[in-house]
C-alpha cells in the first residue's frame, strides 16, 4: 500500500500533491519512494518544457520499476504516453484518489503513517482562470475561476499547525480573484492572522495592478512574508496587448516604486515571457530598460511555448528559437546582477529564518523576505524560525550566524 508522488510544475500543482498526501495518509496509505505499488506523476502541459519534463519523468520510472503510474495534473485533455498505465487529465481530478483504492481494494489496509514533518505548506485558496491570456492554455485545463471556503482554508491551516509547520504559502492560479460573496483576498489573510496561529503566511504570484495602499498594509503585520511575486509577463505595452494582458504600465511602475519606499527589505521578484510572435527588438528592449530601472530582486524569465488551441498559436511571425534563447540569456544575465546586488543589500542585517534541512555541514532555510540562508552549527535547527545576521555572499544564498 506505498505510493509516490512525484510534482512538476508551479506551486498550486505542488500545493494539490500536498492535500492528496494528506487523504492518502488519513485513509492508510504509505507515501513511500521504497518500491511503491502506485506511482503518481502530478505532471504539467503549460509549455512545452513542462510537458517533456512530465513525460520525461514518467519515462524513467517505468525504467526504473513495476509500479502502477498514474499521470495526473495540469495535463492536456489529449496528452497520452503508453509507459503511463493510467492517464487522469485535471478536468477529471475528482476520479484520482477514487482510481487508488480501486487499484489497492484487494489488498487495503488501515494502517497509521506520521505526516513527514516539514517546514513549509502550500495552501490553495483559488482555482481556475476566465483570463483567457492569448498564450496560456491554464483556462482550459483548470476550468473556470473558483474559490475555496474561508473556514475551509482556516480549518486546513489549523491541521498544518497541528502538524508542526511553521509556514504557509497562499497559493493559485489567480489568488487575487479569491472571492467570498462580497469578501476579497485582503480580507481572507486578515481572517487567517485572526483566526490562526501560523508563524508565517507567505502571498504566491499576483497580477501587479492588483496591489493598492489597501493590500500593502498587510505586510504592516510581521507574520506577512515580506515577498511578492509579480506576475509581469513584459513590459512592453504593444507585447501585453498581444497577450491580452490589459493592464497599465506606468500604474505598475508606480506600485513597483511604492512597495520599495515603503517596504524596502520586501523581495520583489517577477515573470517575464520572451519571444512572444511578432516580439520586435525594440519590444524586447522596452522590457529590458524597464526591468533595469526597476530592480526587481530577480527575474524569472520563460521562452515563449506555443501551445495549441490558443489564440497566439495562431499568430504571423512566430520568433524562432535561436533568437527566444538568445533574448532569455540576456535577461537571464540580468536577473543574477539584480539578485547579487539585492542580496549585497542584505548583508548586515538580522532576520529570520525557517531552517529545513542539513546538508554538507550547513544548516538552510529561508528569510521571511525569501533569502536562501547558510548557517553553520551542532544544534539541530530543524523547522525552527530564528534570528540571523547575514555576513556574505555564499552558494546560491548567503552565509549567516546565529545571534
Amino acid at each position: 500500500m506505498k505510493v509516490g508522488i512525484y510534482t512538476l510544475g508551479c506551486r498550486l500543482n505542488f500545493a494539490e500533491s500536498e492535500e492528496l498526501t494528506d487523504l492518502l495518509v488519513k485513509n492508510g496509505f504509505k507515501i513511500s519512494f521504497d518500491q511503491p505499488e502506485i506511482v503518481i506523476v502530478r505532471g504539467c502541459s503549460v509549455t512545452k518544457k513542462a510537458e517533456k519534463e512530465t513525460r520525461w519523468k514518467i519515462r524513467e520510472l517505468k525504467r526504473k520499476g513495476n509500479s502502477f503510474i498514474i499521470a495526473a495534473g495540469c495535463l492536456r485533455k489529449d496528452f497520452f504516453l503508453k509507459e503511463a498505465d493510467l492517464i487522469i487529465p485535471k478536468e477529471k481530478e475528482e476520479i484520482l484518489f477514487s482510481e487508488i483504492k480501486k487499484i489497492f481494494r484487494k489488498n487495503l489496509k488501515k494502517e497509521k503513517d506520521k505526516i513527514k514533518l516539514k517546514t513549509r505548506s502550500f495552501i490553495k485558496i483559488q482555482d481556475g482562470c476566465q483570463r483567457y491570456c492569448s498564450y496560456c492554455l491554464i483556462p482550459y485545463l483548470r476550468g473556470k475561476e473558483r474559490s475555496r471556503k474561508s473556514e475551509e482554508i482556516i480549518k486546513m491551516i489549523k491541521e498544518k499547525e497541528k502538524n508542526g509547520y511553521k509556514e504557509i504559502v497562499l497559493t493559485g492560479v489567480n489568488i487575487e480573484r479569491w472571492r467570498e460573496k462580497d469578501k476579497d483576498l485582503i480580507w481572507l489573510i486578515k481572517k487567517i492572522l485572526k483566526k490562526t496561529k501560523i508563524e508565517r503566511i507567505r502571498i504566491s504570484s499576483l497580477w501587479p495592478e492588483k496591489i493598492d495602499d489597501r493590500f500593502l498594509s498587510l505586510f504592516e503585520n510581521e507574520r506577512v512574508c515580506q515577498h511578492l511575486h509579480l506576475s509581469l509577463q513584459s513590459l512592453s505595452p504593444s507585447v501585453l496587448k498581444r497577450m491580452g494582458r490589459f493592464y497599465n504600465l506606468e500604474k505598475v511602475e508606480k506600485i513597483i516604486k511604492k512597495i520599495k519606499k515603503k517596504f524596502p527589505n520586501l523581495t520583489l521578484t517577477a515573470d517575464i515571457i520572451v519571444g512572444f510572435p511578432n516580439e520586435t527588438d525594440k519590444e524586447f528592449k522596452q522590457t529590458y530598460k524597464k526591468l533595469k530601472k526597476l530592480k526587481l530582486a530577480k527575474i524569472h524569465v520563460f521562452r515563449y511555448s506555443l501551445r495549441e488551441g490558443t489564440k497566439a498559436a495562431e499568430m504571423i511571425n512566430q520568433i524562432d528559437e535561436k533568437t527566444k534563447k538568445k533574448r532569455a540569456k540576456i535577461i537571464l544575465n540580468l536577473s543574477k546582477k539584480l539578485e547579487k546586488e539585492w542580496k549585497k543589500k542584505n548583508l548586515g542585517q538580522i532576520r529570520q529564518v525557517l531552517f529545513e534541512k542539513k546538508k554538507d555541514n550547513f544548516w538552510q532555510g529561508l528569510t521571511d523576505n525569501y533569502l536562501k540562508v547558510f548557517v553553520k552549527s551542532e544544534r539541530n535547527l530543524a523547522n525552527q524560525i530564528l534570528p540571523v545576521k547575514l555576513v556574505k555572499l555564499y552558494k546560491e544564498g548567503l552565509l549567516g550566524k546565529l545571534i
